[in-house]
């Protein structure tokens, strides 16, 4: 039998592992260089990866906002020691992630830029009335759009047979050349008229496809988009689209939403493709749902646990194309999303209004 866990230890955990992250950091602040200067600048801490190097940052600073040494402190960190260390001071971070600890760490933190688009994650986290936040949300919209683009036309025109053909140099139609049809006059339907789906209607609207969406707000249709569907309609979109493009974020009601039943009334002749979070898709039942000959294919840019396992239920499904989460890929758009913070660093230093922000209040 298994040890019965209090929720006394439960909650006790959480504080020995603060403060044991508190004595190493006071352990490394004493042999290392790392710390602020008393001097009464902002102070920005900047996380640093490859594409995102101390180097890079520098010269979107000079490069479009002349004189920031003489208004801001800026520290660069690569590891979580360096973090902690500089957090209790810190008035600015930039990073990828941010953590509850973090949060109690930093008490002078006044705003945290992600350079991120999706971030699901701040959902879970008691974030303070006072923080903004902004995010990359709509820089790599255009991007996404297009990758969706190549993989309705891969998923149409069965490239992913003709390369396994060609591995075998099998020169061979069966099976492709029956199922082409030109995507000008056929539907797509957007799930999530976001960033990511508005730049997806309009290039739909641009092959000439008629566009359908399904959002939240109906009362105004973007630009490319015919007409919208509120959440509780979606198998009305299901029904009267080719290709249907999940690009919603992952919440509650986002999770699993695609299941055997939507799938069923997707249909035999329609596609579809998931370029928002894994989860938003139950792979058991795509998995069943391809084998089956259910729907006639999907794509997928994300999936629940990644990289999957050898034993993903997806795992050799036919008329599948899996890309690896690269349809956001950030490193083609990160001069635009370092350029994002160095103009957003100047408004908030004028008490402006910030681009990208995230309301979480």
């Amino acid at each position: 039998m298994l040890p019965q866990v209090s929720s006394k230890s439960v909650g006790f955990l959480p504080k020995v592992k603060r403060v044991a992250r508190r004595v190493f950091v006071r352990i490394y602040k004493r042999h290392s260089m790392v710390q602020w200067s008393s001097g009464q600048n902002l102070k920005v801490l900047i996380e640093t990866w490859p594409g995102f190097t101390k180097e890079d940052w520098i010269q979107a600073l000079d490069s479009d906002f002349e004189g920031w040494n003489q208004l801001v402190e800026i520290c660069f960190v690569q590891n979580s020691l360096e973090r902690y260390a500089l957090a209790a001071d810190m008035e600015v971070y930039v990073s990828t992630w941010l953590t509850p600890d973090l949060l109690v760490d930093s008490p002078k933190l006044k705003w945290v830029h992600l350079t991120l688009g999706g971030v699901e994650f701040l959902n879970d986290l008691e974030i303070p009335s006072h923080l903004k936040i902004t995010t990359a949300s709509g820089l790599t919209a255009n991007g996404i759009a297009e990758h969706v683009l190549g993989l309705m036309i891969a998923l149409d025109r069965r490239f992913d047979l003709a390369l396994k053909r060609n591995q075998r140099w099998k020169w061979d139609q069966v099976g492709i050349l029956e199922h082409i049809r030109c995507l000008k006059g056929r539907t797509v339907g957007i799930v999530g008229l976001g960033h990511n789906g508005r730049a997806v209607a309009n290039l739909g609207k641009a092959m000439g496809m008629q566009v359908i969406g399904l959002d939240k707000r109906t009362d105004l249709a973007p630009e490319g988009v015919e007409k919208i569907y509120a959440p509780n309609e979606l198998s009305e979109l299901l029904k009267k689209a080719d290709f249907v493009v999940l690009c919603v974020s992952l919440t509650k009601e986002t999770k699993k939403l695609i299941g055997s039943q939507e799938l069923e009334q997707l249909g035999r002749d329609s596609y579809l493709i998931n370029v928002s979070r894994g989860e938003v898709v139950d792979e058991d039942c795509l998995s069943w749902a391809l084998r089956n000959g259910i729907i006639a294919g999907a794509a997928l840019d994300v999936l629940s646990v990644e990289p999957p396992s050898r034993f993903n239920p997806l795992r050799r499904c036919p008329n599948l194309i899996i890309t690896p989460h690269i349809a956001g890929n950030i490193y083609t758009f990160r001069g635009e999303i370092r350029k994002r913070f160095v103009q957003n660093l100047k408004v908030f230093l004028s008490s402006g209004e910030l681009e990208g922000l995230y309301h979480h209040v």
